[in-house]
């Protein structure tokens, strides 16, 4: 590959879907659909719950045919919490008290107002979420039910995220507003260049992936994204595309190989360490992914 081909297809991946506009006036349609459902339900309207667009559509690193839709929608009114951070203090210390109502409560609850809005044959419930399907429309969306989730500071103040209780199935939490902010942040930063290099690596992983490279399969948007992050300002801006993205992936394969800098890389969310052992990705796997990325491109 020469370094004209090679910049000439960083160049096609770097720039969002060609319909990009059409899916996001789809997806704002959607929230507003799914709004209205909760308007109209008796059991929820009263409640505080808050809909947003959730992960690459709402981030603007979405590649062609290869991200889902999510929608999260997030019951405010209850909420679990974390006090690792917070020694000292716990619910009992914060006059918090179990709820009698519950996220099980809330995920039947929602369903039953989606089936009232779009159809018992769109709304097809899954372990983690609602798939709402229409043959009218050109996209599919997620819906994920979950609860205000809350991680204490030392002063007693906490940060907000989201705790989704699948029906099988353990827990887990996430930080979307805080992925969303930093995301803007660094792509300001960097003159757009992270959204753009996400991009393509993505699109990088999702064709390698197809085409069989074992290095590629498994390896998430989120990683991806993560991955990108923690790559320095000024690699990212430097030079075309393709100078740009062979500095970083010379940084992501030096960290990983050579010290233990990468054990203070944080996801993008900024909320936990990258690399932990609930997480499905290694530095072994991240590493073989980013060389034989190194290997595809013919970087020199």
């Amino acid at each position: 590959m020469t370094d004209a081909e090679r910049e000439s297809l960083l160049s096609q991946w770097a720039k969002l879907p060609s319909n990009a506009d059409q899916t996001q006036r789809e997806i704002a349609e959607r929230v507003i659909a799914i709004q209205s459902a909760i308007s109209d339900s008796a059991a929820l309207r009263d409640r505080d719950i808050r809909v947003s667009i959730q992960g690459s559509y709402r981030h603007f690193t979405n590649v062609r045919l290869y991200t889902d839709v999510d929608i999260n929608v997030c019951l405010m009114d209850i909420f679990t919490t974390d006090y690792a951070f917070a020694q000292g203090y716990s619910d009992k210390k914060l006059g918090i008290s179990d709820s009698a109502y519950t996220h099980p409560r809330f995920k039947n609850e929602l369903e039953t107002a989606l089936v009232a809005a779009f159809g018992r044959q769109s709304i097809k419930r899954r372990n983690k979420e609602f798939r709402l399907s229409q043959s009218h429309r050109r996209i599919d969306v997620n819906i994920v039910p979950c609860i205000e989730h809350r991680r204490y500071r030392s002063n007693g103040s906490y940060y907000s995220g989201t705790t989704l209780h699948p029906d099988k199935g353990e827990s887990f939490e996430s930080w979307p507003d805080q992925h969303m902010q930093n995301s803007a942040t660094k792509n300001t930063k960097t003159g757009k260049r992270f959204n753009q290099f996400v991009r393509i690596i993505k699109n990088l992983s999702n064709y390698m992936a197809t085409e069989g490279f074992p290095q590629a399969k498994g390896i998430t948007s989120f990683l991806n994204e993560s991955l990108v992050y923690n790559t320095p300002n000024s690699l990212l801006s430097s030079g075309r595309l393709s100078a740009g993205l062979r500095e970083t992936l010379v940084f992501l394969r030096q960290t990983l190989e050579t010290d233990d800098e990468y054990l203070k890389w944080l996801e993008i969310t900024e909320m936990n360490y990258l690399f932990h052992s609930s997480r499905p990705w290694t530095r072994e796997s991240a590493l073989d992914w980013i060389v034989s990325a190194w290997d595809w491109l013919e970087y020199d």
